[in-house]
């Protein structure tokens, strides 16, 4: 027999966090979208105990969650109507899942390179929702990442001092590259080693360029 604490502990932090984590800003629909890390960080537990809780909670039809690809993606958890205390709005309902779950993966695909520095704001959400409705798929929009990003730093290395990325629309014009390019496998495969080689290269001189050095006082 299972024990019986274990899942009152699941659902009581489940329910408590998701109460914390909803914006006051709009009606508290029982939803959230978090990182398995960022649920182990304001947790205090291990990611191996959310996952047994997270597939209990889903077990008893507590929760619905939509797993991410990785535990630092983006997922989703729902508390079903019955175990939320407060009334959702008709839209939450009508929300669509996939929708909901493509979007932040690719919000995870878009803030994981070093060289963009933003939110996923509502613009960047709308913009993501556009290419799942008009049926971008995801490995596009990751190649685009790479593409953008890999030219980023090209950039960066050849002018110092340039800006980081901040929008998801720097991404548009890489990506209908992309839709229009018929590369082998191969090749995205070398960009992406690439892509991460020039972005370790970045890092290292982001954190270990010398200061400049302060002017000597003159000798008279």
């Amino acid at each position: 027999m299972r024990d019986e604490r274990s899942f009152d502990a699941a659902l009581g932090w489940s329910i408590q966090n998701l109460r914390l984590r909803v914006s006051p800003r709009r009606p508290p629909d029982g939803a959230v979208a978090l990182s398995q890390a960022e649920l182990a960080h304001a947790t205090g537990h291990s990611t191996r105990s959310l996952t047994s809780y997270l597939e209990e909670l889903r077990s008893r039809e507590v929760s619905i969650v939509y797993r991410a690809a990785n535990q630092h993606e983006l997922g989703r958890i729902e508390i079903c109507d019955r175990f939320w205390p407060c009334n959702k709005p008709p839209a939450a309902r009508l929300e669509d899942p996939e929708q909901a779950l493509y979007v932040a993966r690719v919000r995870g695909l878009f803030l994981e390179p070093a060289c963009v520095n933003a939110a996923f704001s509502g613009a960047d959400e709308k913009l993501a929702a556009e290419w799942y409705r008009t049926g971008v798929p995801l490995d596009q929009v990751q190649r685009a990442v790479l593409m953008g990003c890999a030219r980023k730093y090209v950039a960066q290395f050849n002018q110092p001092g340039g800006g980081p990325i901040t929008s998801l629309q720097y991404f548009v014009g890489p990506l209908q590259e992309v839709t229009a390019m018929e590369m082998p496998l191969d090749y995205w495969r070398y960009l992406a080693v690439r892509m991460r080689k020039m972005e370790s290269q970045w890092r290292a001189q982001a954190n270990f360029a010398p200061a400049t050095p302060a002017p000597n006082p003159e000798t008279k």
